[in-house]
């Protein structure tokens, strides 16, 4: 794999930026030709680790300023992972609650608006969990959680049945 020119989406360093600080990716997906990238938002007046999404045509030019993610809570969250398609209309996001806290909730949206993330699909609280990464096997109907275990620094792996609606 052999990356080309480095191109800037999002300026943290803009002032019109939603959150203008540290802003960290955790996630992106393509629907209906339009390139989402969830974020971690800080600054600019935005609670820190607020989840943010940006969007554009174009993967690599003219993405808005991002806005909040409506669901999570401002602040405190991060993502982790990629969206998962779950069928034609539904994605599926999991967040964090910040390094080292072990709950993690899963939210879903409508793809016709996928800066809504309102609906608590799980919630867990794991011990001793850090940096999960949900991965649905279409294969197999499996759901993996890939984690890291913080007390020895091990990859761990849970899996459970995909259940669809």
């Amino acid at each position: 794999m052999s990356f080309g020119e480095r191109t800037d989406v999002l300026k943290a360093s803009d002032a019109a930026t939603y959150g203008d600080d540290e802003d960290l990716p955790h996630g992106a997906i393509k629907i209906d030709g339009t390139y989402y990238v969830y974020y971690a938002a800080r600054g600019n007046d935005v609670a820190d680790w607020t989840m943010a999404v940006t969007r554009s045509a174009s993967p690599d030019s003219s993405f808005d300023t991002g806005r909040a993610v409506n669901g999570p809570g401002a602040g405190r969250y991060r993502g982790s992972g990629d969206p998962i398609l779950t069928n034609d209309s539904t994605i599926l996001l999991a967040f964090t609650t910040g390094s080292g806290v072990s709950a993690i909730e899963w939210r879903s949206g409508p793809t016709s608006n996928p800066t809504d993330l309102s609906t608590l699909e799980a919630g867990y609280s794991l011990t001793d969990v850090s940096t999960p990464v949900l991965y649905l096997d279409r294969d197999t109907d499996t759901w993996l959680l890939y984690y890291r275990r913080d007390r020895d620094g091990v990859i761990a792996l849970q899996t459970a049945p995909a259940q669809y609606q």
